[in-house]
C-alpha cells in the first residue's frame, strides 16, 4: 500500500531516500540546536545562582579583613622576575620585587604562605643533601 503511494506521488525512490535523508539532518539540527540553548541557559542560571550566593561559611567581617589593603614588598632576588603574578579565588594582581605596594589581605597571606614553605622546603633539602646514605 505505502509503496503505491509513494509511485503516485511521482517521486523516483533514490529521490524520496535523498528528502528523507536532508529531512533528518534538518530535525536532528534543530534538535541540537534546541538542546545546546537549553544547555547554555540551565549553565548561565547556575553560575548566576553561585555568583549570588554567599560563600560556604565566610562571614562579612572575614570577606572584610580578606579585601582590607595592607603594605606589602616582595625583596628583590637575583634570578627571579621582578614581577609576580598572584591569584587568589581567581583573581590576579601584579606586584613589583622592591616597591611597597598596598595589597589587598589574601594576597599578602598567599606570597606569606609561599615564603615559608619556600623556606621549609630548602630546610628540608638541606637535610637531606647532609644525610648520607652507606650502600653495601
Amino acid at each position: 500500500m505505502a509503496s503505491k503511494k509513494n509511485e503516485q506521488a511521482g517521486i523516483p525512490a533514490e529521490e524520496r531516500e535523498m528528502l528523507k535523508a536532508e529531512l533528518k539532518a534538518e530535525i536532528e539540527a534543530e534538535a541540537r540546536a534546541e538542546i545546546e540553548a537549553e544547555t547554555r541557559a540551565e549553565m548561565k542560571a547556575r553560575l548566576e545562582a553561585e555568583a549570588s550566593a554567599p560563600s560556604s561559611g565566610e562571614t562579612g567581617e572575614q570577606k572584610k579583613r580578606a579585601e582590607e589593603k595592607i603594605p606589602y614588598m616582595l625583596p628583590l632576588i637575583e634570578g627571579e622576575p621582578e614581577e609576580v603574578n598572584v591569584t587568589v579565588n581567581g583573581r590576579t594582581i601584579q606586584i613589583l620585587r622592591g616597591e611597597q605596594v598596598k595589597i589587598p589581605r589574601m594576597f599578602a597571606e598567599v606570597l606569606d604562605n609561599q615564603a615559608m614553605q619556600m623556606k621549609y622546603l630548602r630546610k628540608y633539602q638541606q637535610e637531606k643533601k647532609e644525610q648520607v646514605t652507606i650502600v653495601e
